[in-house]
């Protein structure tokens, strides 16, 4: 990792950049295949006109249009692996957790970040099987949250999931509601 400013707790937006890597080979690597797909267009537009003049056979000019694909694939190939070495913030969000330091060596689908939305909020209870029992999926139409920090206030929440069969253990009901984040008070994961 060659660029990572970020710190825990820090508020980022969307498309901001939060971390990248070294872009120097991935850069050359780009040259590198934009070289051999000039060569490879070269090679081919000389192999059609001397087929078309009957000088090379067909297989001759099939090798020429293959390796000139195979140049093409490969630099779209390094031009995303370039365009991947930056680590852009995908919607506006909290900096929960940084997995990675600077000038460490990361791998491949290893996290740097856990990047929490700030705009809302997803909170999964569980439902008494006696309450879906009695009310149904009609009582997730009126859904009221409270949280232990604030036990005073409520907030409207929208029903998201409702799961369908209980758990063997408590015999509730799992279910996914959504609410807004409430200005006067700030809901981490945990509350």
């Amino acid at each position: 990792i060659e660029q990572l400013n970020i710190l825990e707790g820090q508020q980022v937006k969307k498309g901001e950049v939060l971390a990248g890597l070294d872009r120097k080979s991935l850069a050359y690597a780009v040259k590198a295949a934009k070289a051999r797909f000039i060569a490879t267009k070269q090679d081919f537009d000389r192999a059609s006109q001397l087929y078309s003049e009957k000088v090379i056979s067909r297989a001759q000019l099939d090798s020429a249009s293959s390796a000139h694909e195979i140049a093409r694939a490969e630099l779209g190939i390094r031009r995303k692996s370039l365009a991947d070495s930056k680590l852009i913030a995908p919607f506006d969000g909290l900096v929960a957790k940084r997995y990675a330091e600077k000038k460490e060596h990361v791998s491949k689908g290893q996290p740097v970040l856990l990047l929490q939305a700030i705009t809302g909020v997803d909170v999964e209870v569980q439902l008494p099987e006696h309450l879906v029992a009695k009310g149904g999926t009609d009582i997730i139409d009126r859904l009221q949250v409270r949280f232990d920090a604030c036990p005073d206030q409520s907030f409207e929440a929208n029903a998201m999931e409702l799961g369908m069969e209980s758990s063997k253990d408590t015999r509730t009901y799992a279910l996914v509601i959504t609410l807004s984040s409430p200005p006067e008070m700030n809901i981490l994961p945990g509350m």
